[in-house]
């Protein structure tokens, strides 16, 4: 493909659409970013290294990768199976749940690697913050409630309009 014909692009957009195709209609995507944002959050405050914030950055794309390519399997295996019963298709879906499991695992392992040494610091700053700062505390746990919300459910939070 030349640059003439727009394939890059088209290549870069058909990508940007199936993520958010699989965001949309996998709850467990969904919940694996949440968790991701919620790691490079921890990380910001934490005052990882860079070294660190890079493993954690690899360790998180593991997950949302694997989680993909589970999302990718089940579909193919879907239409390959139709409506009968496939032993195989079965144990191909079984085992691509089983890779995000183990880069799951994974991840938590290198986290706690990594956050456990800092848990004491990071809970004294947090009640420091806490006291000083009650309301934005307050905000911020309102806007994770409703973010984890829609994480697991998939739906967004009922908004009434002014009309």
């Amino acid at each position: 493909m030349t640059a003439r014909d727009g394939g890059l692009v088209r290549s870069f957009r058909g990508a940007w659409y199936g993520l958010v195709t699989a965001y949309r209609q996998e709850r467990n995507l969904r919940l694996h970013a949440a968790a991701a944002w919620l790691v490079l959050g921890l990380a910001a405050l934490a005052g990882v290294t860079a070294g660190e914030g890079v493993d954690l950055v690899l360790l998180v794309g593991l997950v949302l990768v694997a989680e993909l390519v589970n999302t990718a399997m089940e579909r193919l295996g879907d239409v390959e199976a139709g409506n009968r019963f496939s032993v195989l298709v079965g144990e191909a879906k079984r085992v691509a749940a089983a890779a995000v499991l183990i880069s799951a695992i994974a991840a938590m392992g290198g986290g706690i690697l990594i956050f456990a040494p800092r848990l004491p610091a990071m809970l004294r700053r947090a009640d420091a913050f806490l006291v000083d700062h009650p309301l934005a505390v307050g905000l911020h746990l309102s806007v994770l409630l409703i973010l984890s919300r829609q994480a697991m459910t998939g739906r967004r939070v009922a908004r009434r309009s002014g009309r």
